[in-house]
């Protein structure tokens, strides 16, 4: 009479066994494309924040070159615009400003303009740095950074 007693609490213990592992496969399994994914937005983040650099430093070189015919300097910026529209928020007001502003530096050199352009293109990189870093960190304490209002430039 014992053997049916020992028989289910051997079915007992394989059928926790078999659901902890189920779970934990499943639970490994989320973790991994989490992680996996969180990796390819990163490279992909840090990929874009190297190409606006360039454009920035891109549109430093022209604004201050002697070498650069006018005409060639307005066909510059308006190509470094487009660029950047590309990877821009059409949606966003402060991104939408730089576009503006490297716009109007096509249409005749302003230094003032130069660097709204410069200073609002670096609190886009910030802020980018920032969520970066947010996703990584753990969940309950990403909360506490929330972001910060980007500076627009005024026309």
């Amino acid at each position: 009479m014992q053997q049916p007693a020992i028989l289910s609490v051997i079915l007992s213990i394989l059928t926790a066994m078999l659901t902890s592992g189920v779970v934990s496969a499943i639970i490994g399994f989320l973790i991994n494309s989490k992680n996996v994914k969180l990796q390819y937005i990163t490279q992909e983040r840090s990929k874009w924040r190297s190409d606006i650099r360039k454009k920035a430093t891109r549109i430093m070189e022209t604004l201050y070159s002697t070498e650069i015919r006018p005409e060639e300097k307005t066909k510059t910026f308006l190509k470094i615009k487009y660029q950047l529209s590309l990877k821009l928020n059409p949606y966003d007001k402060a991104d939408q400003s730089i576009l503006t502003a490297i716009e109007q530096l096509a249409k005749g050199q302003n230094e003032e303009r130069a660097k709204s352009v410069m200073y609002c293109l670096s609190c886009l990189l910030k802020d980018d740095w920032e969520r970066s870093k947010n996703e990584v960190r753990i969940w309950p304490f990403s909360l506490l950074f929330r972001r910060r209002k980007r500076p627009v430039i005024e026309n």
